[in-house]
């Protein structure tokens, strides 16, 4: 009786400690030192108590990350797939941590092109010019040089075709423009547009590693040997670039009044 009763206690102390301290990042201090004590007693199994407390960190930090997040039908698979990807990070695993994060973009990037409001004004606008006048402030009034179209898609095969329908990095491009960006894209803020794509094409790369039959050759090749020359600092620069895309999703989505006027004003020219 006396046995049973101890078990219990030892059951409570057990779960005090998961739920109420090691869940606590600031007690990582305390998870290794007890780790190192109860070591001896059996390695693996505190190794895997220790993993188990880790994993319920992680998705305690994936549910703040996405806990105000601007679509809520997504939000269970980007926690997933947060979790999945810090998962990596803690084991330096590059490609797979690349893997994770990719497939959130993916699941932003996918969701956003299937909106019928966004198809209906990238139909309207695709065809004005790519640059803002840097002189107007406004979006409506556009510079000179390439199209919309001409500036976004890489793949020809998606030209006059919707959103939903582009190729995965034309489509994150196109997404980049519309909800990021707002369209407004100038000869000041134009290398910060490009490098942002660039960033998403490395994550990409590197994604593709993992899917049987895919070559790598020529531009992807370098962008693959560019992330795998410093794995860590990689993953440093693309979690930031990861967290102020998800902070300009939420910020600029749904469609801004400007967005909507220069549909409008860009189908009234187009009749």
């Amino acid at each position: 009786m006396e046995q049973d009763t101890n078990k219990e206690y030892l059951k409570k102390l057990l779960d005090f400690l998961q739920r109420r301290i090691l869940s606590n990042p600031t007690n990582h201090w305390f998870a290794k030192d007890l780790y190192k004590v109860l070591a001896p007693v059996s390695d693996a199994r505190i190794s895997d108590i220790y993993e188990q407390c880790i994993e319920s960190i992680l998705l305690q930090q994936a549910t703040e990350f996405y806990k105000d997040f601007v679509i809520a039908d997504i939000r269970q698979q980007l926690i997933s797939d947060f979790v999945k990807m810090e998962h990596w990070r803690r084991r330096n695993n590059i490609q797979e941590f690349c893997m994770a994060l990719y497939q959130q973009i993916e699941a932003i990037t996918n969701y956003l092109g299937a909106d019928k409001d966004l198809n209906l004004i990238w139909r309207c606008i695709r065809g004005a010019m790519f640059f803002v006048d840097i002189k107007a402030k406004d979006i409506k009034v556009r510079g000179k040089g390439k199209s919309i179209e001409e500036c976004i898609i890489y793949s020809s095969n998606n030209y006059g075709k919707d959103l939903s329908e582009f190729v995965a990095m034309d489509k994150f491009k196109a997404i980049l423009f519309l909800v990021v960006y707002k369209t407004y894209v100038d000869w000041n803020n134009v290398s910060r547009f490009n490098d942002d794509f660039n960033i998403c094409y490395n994550i990409y790369a590197v994604r593709n590693l993992n899917h049987r039959g895919n070559i790598v050759e020529g531009n992807m090749t370098k962008r693959i040997d560019y992330v795998f020359s410093n794995p860590s600092h990689a993953m440093c620069n693309l979690l930031g670039f990861f967290s102020k895309f998800i902070s300009n999703v939420n910020q600029h989505y749904h469609i801004s009044a400007d967005l909507v006027e220069f549909a409008e004003f860009c189908c009234k020219n187009n009749k």
